[in-house]
């Protein structure tokens, strides 16, 4: 195997869409804030970090994974990506984790892991590119938990988390739901056009958030949950044989 075409495809998949798409996701989550200068606080540059590898193995539109050696190229695994996003949540956010929060990062969880049991397998392109409609509309009601929950998972408290590292975190969760629906939804969709969609979304959530009330917080968690268990179920009816 050639070493150097083996280490050129090892940065794109690090570089591009990972880190592409995470600049332009910090930038249209966290807006101004995300650019301001700020004190990086060692928890808020350890959650920056597990965000960077996270994003890197996201099955973005126009990622390169499926051209790498192999069959599907590299393995990104669906542990190894959750657990980074839950690492990076747990470093930016408040030390204070809430029921509703709890419930939250269950509702956001849940249907991805239901889903690889479905495909049998923790590889994030097989699990995004499964035909089925029972397994399309799964997927779709997994990526709306997490889009539901995002906002809600990464609060905004300037006080225990400086600005830039908290919207760095919140486009990446919110890059992981869009990379539940985007690849099946829009497969005919060019890579650039599909781009443009998922950071459409993330610019949307990065002008919600700031906005979000403790009024607003109990009928997201409802729909956060309903579309979760939503997803579950169809994913274990889809997984029997």
């Amino acid at each position: 195997m050639d070493t150097l075409a083996l280490l050129s495809a090892a940065v794109a998949v690090l570089l591009y869409p990972g880190g592409a798409y995470l600049a332009g996701a910090a930038l249209l989550a966290g807006g101004r804030a995300a650019a301001a200068p700020a004190r990086w606080t060692p928890p808020a540059v350890a959650a920056a970090a597990c965000a960077v590898f996270a994003a890197a193995l996201l099955p973005l539109p126009g990622s390169p994974a499926t051209s790498l050696p192999g069959r599907t190229g590299p393995t990104a695994n669906l542990l190894g990506v959750l657990l980074l996003l839950a690492a990076a949540v747990v470093l930016t956010g408040p030390p204070r984790w809430p029921a509703r929060r709890l419930v939250l990062a269950g509702a956001a969880t849940l249907p991805a892991l239901v889903l690889a049991v479905a495909a049998a397998t923790f590889s994030l392109p097989v699990i995004v590119g499964l035909p089925g409609g029972r397994l399309g509309l799964a997927r779709d009601l997994a990526a709306a938990a997490v889009l539901v929950a995002a906002p809600l998972l990464v609060p905004d408290e300037p006080a225990t988390t400086p600005p830039p590292a908290r919207a760095v975190v919140l486009g990446v969760v919110v890059l992981a739901g869009m990379s539940l629906w985007v690849p099946a939804t829009l497969p005919r969709l060019p890579g650039v056009a599909a781009a443009a969609v998922v950071l459409a979304a993330v610019a949307l959530f990065g002008r919600l958030a700031p906005g979000l009330r403790p009024a607003v917080a109990r009928p997201a968690t409802a729909v956060a949950v309903a579309a979760a268990l939503a997803a579950a179920v169809l994913g274990a009816i889809a997984a029997r044989p």
